[in-house]
């Protein structure tokens, strides 16, 4: 395998093919976000293509018809995904079912390739379940020594062979362990190996002396599956870390029957090895993935060549002239958000769900003369104006009248006037269940209940003798809600009241409406909805059943009074719930930040991922009439969380403040090691400061948060004002949203813009590196006198060969380092503590520090846990090994060199005196 290799696939023709790239230019994979930005982490690449094969309009390519714009393209990188494992809490193992060819009864093989945060007490794999389904496990003890445990009958049969020495592997370290057994060595004996490699590639050293015992040895073939990663059937032991990669072989060095390659994995659902054994994990999030560099789809093919004849060799090399397409692909958001989509309510997207045979949203222009379908070559309604009292036909009055600012304006007739809409229904014949939804809103501003229809749907039948037609109708009865029933047979007219009243709805407000009815044998079941709650319901015994033809919506006015319809739809099958679809009536109110992003990618047909958990999100208010682009930047700007298109499949990405909160580094750099690309150009500035927020929610209230004193301060560098749009359910919790953006706005120390790692000249880096994305934290060392620690934000990739860099966008990640309950780094700090006297850096050893009256005390002793603390005065940091004092001036015994390196110096009485590293309430 090359040093770096990137592979290049295509999607067409029902396959992935992968394309040799032209290196004509560096391929640059962009994930775009810098610091300051507020849009959701996009991604794109280009490269060239040789010849003119992927020209989609050039009628000579083999690939004409198959390939065009929108074509799925992917970017992996061999060798960097692995099998992430974090402890006893989510079981998090690789597991394949049991087969034949894994019941290894002799001699076996069993090889790990694994990278742990810890090397002792842990399970690496196993087929083993207790009581009666044991059949090998391999795992290290207490003293880090590789263990083989087997069983010859599946129950009590077991045995256990400990290696005579450690793994030669420190905490971190990535090693490959490796047992063997030969059953019977011929001198009726079985002897356990151990051996340990830098990877499953090896060379295999052996560990410690070979194991032999008298007596040959069987393995009970068991029905259980094989675990990789740490059983919990056995101890149970578990492991935290990664695998990158499992072997089993019948036989020693024999032949192999299963070798999951983990560190190849595309994606994070099962895959099969190349010995036809699915693996699956659990849950299956923790494959990662992180091989898969890019995944889009083509936004521009640009044919390119040269002028004159082009010549190619006998290799296919052009040796006169050129020809190669430049290839541009992005992420699914271009695609979606480019030109202008429309913008839906929830309710209409609702609506559509469960494919319904019509729907009128009844949402058109006051100028319409027809109300559009909602479905593809869906017919409209016709609409007439009718004198409300005469019911004569008058000249066209009607507007869209606004309610909320989450559901689109509905149909409203003028004063005095009735509309009349009539449609048809194209419903299944055969059909034997049907629902019909409808919203209206309905007030009088004199106060006065009133009667009037609302919709009408009529049934299948002529209404003639033998053949009866069910009309269904719905309006206010004496004010309050009514439901009929009407069955015409000839001259009988049967009208059944199935419910009216005593709930009122004439309050101004949007309701949904919604009649079920099924065919149960003879009869017909019936119920009744009112905003998700069943009103009422029945049998009608021994009914006719009808199937619907058409529907008559009527919105009238008369004095003060005003009802208005829309959002008439029909399905033929059962419908969704009612209670979602009521739920979208009100905007989805109360909707936890990443349900919402989950079910708008769903409605949108990409994938969702969530780092962390959905309820450390913020409950949404009512979701607006917006674009999809424009819901997932209102969401993320809502929820300070990182939304970005999924780096390996087509799909969103969200990651919540919490899983962003107290994060160790996911790459280190250190500024002296060489492997830093230059230019890096740290900024103290300026930029990005906010130090008084105006937080304001959406049709609510508002809260302001100012950051007067410190380096960032109003009363220090001036007023850096914001204002913030949000869209939170309530009122009170804006506080924290002003706040925590003053705190993220007033963060001090060093901004490094962009960081980036050659990984040519550190390839040891290149897994960490490829694992960095949108919210990870990465430390630089030597950098300042304390590690930076930066936020990745975005990065840009470049490959030219086997070159490879990373570029990341960083901002400042200080407002992340929250406390942790009982953790010794999480301690409380003072904003009240300045010295008592001067104090000489290099030679102070006893600090008088004063407290503000009626402020908390610095916690007294001199041993551990409290002991030591190290603090900052004036920029110079000391190491706290005792303070004394019950009151005020309190004693601080230091060291006399500070720990930073800052030169001697002497600082002044009343300077500030701080934890060094503090910690902040996370939001």
């Amino acid at each position: 395998m090359a040093k770096h290799e990137l592979v290049t696939q295509v999607f067409y023709d029902g396959a992935w093919h992968t394309v040799k790239l032209y290196d004509r230019e560096d391929i640059e994979i962009v994930r775009d976000r810098g610091e300051g930005q507020g849009e959701p982490t996009t991604g794109s690449v280009e490269f060239d293509l040789p010849g003119h094969d992927f020209n989609p309009e050039n009628v000579a390519s083999p690939l004409y018809g198959l390939i065009g714009p929108s074509m799925p393209v992917r970017m992996y990188e061999l060798g960097l995904s692995f099998l992430e494992t974090t402890g006893p809490g989510a079981v998090p193992t690789a597991f394949t079912p049991d087969h034949s060819s894994l019941d290894i009864t002799s001699d076996i093989d069993i090889r790990v390739d694994c990278q742990l945060t810890a090397y002792n007490d842990v399970g690496l794999a196993a087929k083993f379940i207790t009581p009666n389904q044991k059949s090998w496990a391999l795992y290290l003890d207490s003293s880090r020594r590789p263990v083989l445990h087997w069983s010859s009958d599946g129950t009590a049969g077991t045995a256990t062979r400990t290696a005579t020495a450690a793994v030669p592997a420190t905490d971190g370290d990535r090693i490959a362990i490796r047992a063997t057994l030969d059953a019977d060595n011929g001198a009726g004996q079985h002897v356990v190996t151990f051996l340990t490699a830098p990877t499953i590639a090896g060379p295999w050293t052996q560990l410690g002396s070979t194991v032999t015992t008298a007596g040959t040895a069987s393995i009970f073939a068991s029905t259980s599956w094989i675990d990789v990663g740490g059983t919990p059937l056995l101890g149970p032991l578990y492991s935290v870390g990664r695998f990158y990669e499992f072997e089993l072989r019948s036989g020693i060095g024999g032949t192999v029957v299963t070798n999951p390659k983990f560190h190849n994995v595309l994606s994070d659902g099962p895959f099969t090895d190349a010995f036809g054994r699915q693996w699956s994990a659990t849950p299956v999030s923790y494959f990662r993935p992180n091989s898969v560099r890019f995944y889009g789809e083509v936004s521009s093919f640009k044919p390119r060549r040269s002028l004159g004849p082009v010549e190619y060799g006998p290799d296919g090399v052009p040796v006169k002239g050129d020809r190669w397409v430049h290839v541009t692909a992005n992420g699914p958001l271009l695609r979606i958000g480019q030109g202008d989509p429309p913008a839906l309510s929830a309710l209409w997207v609702e609506n559509l769900r469960g494919g319904p045979v019509a729907m009128w949203p009844i949402t058109d222009g006051a100028d319409a003369s027809q109300a559009a379908s909602a479905l593809p070559g869906g017919a409209p309604l016709s609409i007439q104006s009718l004198d409300f009292n005469t019911q004569a036909p008058i000249t066209l009055d009607w507007e869209p009248v606004a309610y909320n600012a989450w559901v689109e304006p509905l149909a409203t007739a003028a004063a005095e006037t009735q509309l009349y809409m009539l449609g048809n229904i194209e419903m299944d014949p055969g059909a034997t269940e049907w629902a019909a939804d409808f919203v209206f809103a309905a007030r009088n501003a004199g106060g006065a209940a009133f009667d009037g229809n609302v919709l009408f749907l009529h049934g299948t039948g002529t209404g003639g003798p033998g053949d009866p037609r069910t009309d269904w109708l719905f309006g206010f009865v004496d004010g309050n809600w009514g439901f009929e029933r009407r069955i015409y047979e000839g001259a009988s007219l049967s009208s059944i009241e199935i419910s009216a009243g005593p709930v009122a709805y004439q309050d101004g407000r949007v309701h949904h409406g919604r009649v079920t009815t099924v065919r149960d044998g003879a009869d017909v079941d019936w119920a009744v909805w009112i905003d998700g709650v069943v009103l009422d319901s029945g049998t009608l015994a021994a009914s006719s059943w009808s199937t619907l033809t058409s529907q008559q919506t009527s919105s009238g006015t008369t004095g003060d009074a005003q009802t208005s319809i829309g959002f008439v739809t029909i399905w033929d099958t059962a419908s969704p719930p009612a209670n979602a679809a009521n739920a979208a009536v009100v905007g989805r109110s109360g909707e936890l930040a990443a349900d919402r992003l989950a079910r708008l990618c769903l409605e949108n047909g990409l994938d969702f991922d969530l780092i962390g958990s959905a309820s450390d999100t913020v409950p949404m208010g009512p979701q607006p009439i917006t674009t999809f682009v424009g819901h997932v930047a209102e969401i993320e700007r809502t929820d300070s969380s990182r939304i970005m298109e999924t780096r390996y499949k087509p799909g969103l990405t969200m990651r919540t403040r919490a899983s962003m909160s107290a994060q160790p580094e996911k790459l280190l750099l250190d500024m002296d090691a060489g492997v830093v690309l230059p230019p890096i150009l740290p900024d103290v500035d300026n930029s990005n400061v906010v130090n008084d927020v105006t937080v304001v929610r959406t049709d609510g209230s508002s809260a302001r948060a100012v950051r007067e004193d410190g380096p960032r301060g109003v009363n220090t560098i001036g007023r850096y004002p914001v204002r913030v749009d949000v869209n939170t359910d309530v009122d009170n919790t804006l506080p924290n949203h002003a706040h925590w953006r003053v705190a993220a706005g007033t963060q001090t120390g060093t901004r490094y813009p962009q960081v980036g790692v050659d990984l040519d000249a550190a390839p040891h880096l290149a897994i960490d590196a490829s694992s960095v994305d949108g919210g990870d934290i990465i430390g630089l060392d030597n950098a300042e006198p304390d590690r930076a620690r930066l936020m990745a934000l975005g990065y840009t990739e470049l490959r030219r060969g086997h070159r490879w860099s990373i570029t990341f966008n960083t901002g400042p990640g200080k407002v992340f380092n929250t406390g942790v309950w009982n953790d010794s780094g999480s301690r409380y700090d003072s904003a009240y503590s300045t010295t008592g006297g001067s104090v000489v850096v290099g030679t102070t050893t006893s600090i008088s520090v004063v407290i503000a009256a009626g402020r908390y005390l610095w916690v007294t002793g001199s041993s551990a846990p409290q002991f030591p603390i190290e603090i900052e005065i004036a920029g110079a940091r000391f190491n706290v090994t005792a303070i004394s004092g019950a009151s005020s001036p309190q004693t601080f015994t230091v060291d006399a060199a500070p720990t930073n390196g800052v030169p001697a110096k002497t600082i002044a009485a009343g300077a500030s005196v701080r934890l060094a590293k503090p910690v902040r309430y996370g939001f």
